[in-house]
């Protein structure tokens, strides 16, 4: 995004923006970095919520491997 030239398809599209091509190349290179910043985010906590996911499913299974053995002893 920060490389395109003022036009009305692609990138940031505000009135402020479209202003000049000043204010084009700022608002989208804003734009970019705040898309870059978001999209590391998502992504460290996507992976945190996977990791908590596997571990509910771990003790879900050890849980019913449990379960199973007592009910085999009785």
């Amino acid at each position: 995004m920060t490389k395109t030239k003022k036009n009305v398809a692609v990138g940031v599209r505000t009135t402020w923006s479209m202003y000049n091509d000043n204010t084009w190349r700022k608002s989208n290179r804003f734009g970019a970095i705040s898309l870059m910043v978001a999209v590391v985010i998502v992504l460290i906590y996507s992976k945190k919520v996977y990791q908590q996911e596997k571990s509910k499913e771990k003790q879900e299974l050890a849980k019913q491997i449990l379960e199973k053995g007592v009910r085999n002893e009785i």
